[in-house]
């Protein structure tokens, strides 16, 4: 058990760690939730309700705390073990034989656990809930103009929906059913389509021959093809799930769509490690030049770091996918630099 969790000095680390771990994931996303909230404010109306407003806010924030998921680890180690030092425990570590290696690991490891979580909500929690929560706000405040939404090929016509609340339901429908030739043969419409098995099940249809220009409502419902890959090859990339994206990459055409996808799909798989050099670096402002700093002195230049990380990441994803670049050393490159920091700052310690 101990090679897990350590001996009692290797828990306390972790434990303290861990709380300020905490206190920082509530501080920010308090904030993130009270600005994010106080921006709805100005879209209230009689369409967009305070609960709306109240419901949007929570439901996205798991999506905007997991795109932060590595400054908060920087920030609470910095925090965690940086109490430490200014209350002498971390010298009393070192008095007892404890490494700055066996000190890094003993911090490291609630934010392992963290970091696993965070690859678990990416895979089956966030990318669901964020959709709902996007395009259901879309949907009330009535954002989109009736030409704007989503177009997709079907195999029976080419399918246009202007929501999508999840995957498995789209919203403000049109479809154009053509024949073997691509000649058009109908207007579809519907307000509500509902995904059953390989079809999408369109409620109260009402159809228009577009020859003869007839308005018709045939049935109480329509059934057309989802196609192999349904409304995925469409939606936003940060709607999907790692698995979803790893498809989609595969089968995607070259161009500006599998970019977009992959450079999602490289920022979730490589978010550990993205981490992990920000949490390196974090141990030299600890054990480094600015250990006998005040806390407030790192936590500041931690937020500095954190913004200038993020910044360029965000920057170079952007260049990758507009210029065709690899998008893979787009998310790797600040990571590696700021590793290769962080260890020549790590080696210079004694």
């Amino acid at each position: 058990m101990n090679i897990i969790l350590g001996d009692k000095l290797d828990r306390l680390i972790s434990t303290q760690v861990a709380i300020s771990l905490f206190v920082v994931f509530l501080v920010i996303g308090f904030l993130d939730f009270f600005f994010q909230l106080l921006n709805e404010f100005q879209d209230i109306d009689d369409n967009y309700s305070l609960s709306n407003a109240l419901f949007y806010c929570f439901s996205s924030m798991p999506f905007r705390l997991y795109d932060l998921l590595p400054y908060f680890c920087l920030i609470g180690m910095v925090v965690g073990l940086g109490s430490l030092v200014d209350s002498g425990e971390m010298i009393g570590a070192r008095v007892l034989g404890k490494s700055y290696l066996l000190i890094g690991i003993a911090a490291f490891r609630p934010l392992i656990i963290l970091m696993f979580l965070g690859l678990l909500a990416s895979e089956y929690y966030i990318p669901n809930i964020s959709q709902s929560a996007i395009e259901g706000r879309a949907e009330k405040k009535q954002e989109l103009a009736s030409e704007e939404g989503y177009w997709m090929n079907n195999p029976e016509g080419f399918l246009y929906f202007q929501y999508a609340p999840d995957k498995e339901t789209i919203k403000n429908i049109k479809f154009i059913q053509h024949d073997k030739n691509f000649k058009p043969l109908n207007l579809i419409k519907s307000d509500t389509a509902v995904a059953e098995k390989d079809n999408w099940i369109l409620s109260k249809p009402s159809t228009k021959t577009i020859n003869d220009n007839i308005l018709t409502t045939p049935s109480e419902k329509i059934s057309i093809s989802k196609g192999v890959q349904g409304i995925k090859t469409v939606l936003d990339p940060k709607y999907l799930s790692l698995s979803d994206l790893s498809l989609l990459i595969k089968t995607s055409n070259e161009g500006f769509r599998k970019r977009s996808l992959s450079l999602e799909y490289w920022k979730k798989i490589l978010q550990p490690f993205i981490t992990f050099s920000l949490l390196l670096l974090s141990l030299s402002f600890i054990f480094g030049p600015m250990r006998d700093q005040k806390s407030s002195q790192r936590i500041i230049v931690s937020l500095v770091v954190a913004f200038c990380f993020d910044l360029s990441n965000k920057l170079l994803g952007s260049i990758s996918i507009v210029t065709g670049t690899s998008v893979f050393l787009a998310v790797l490159l600040p990571a590696l630099v700021v590793s290769v920091f962080g260890l020549i700052s790590l080696r210079r310690l004694k």
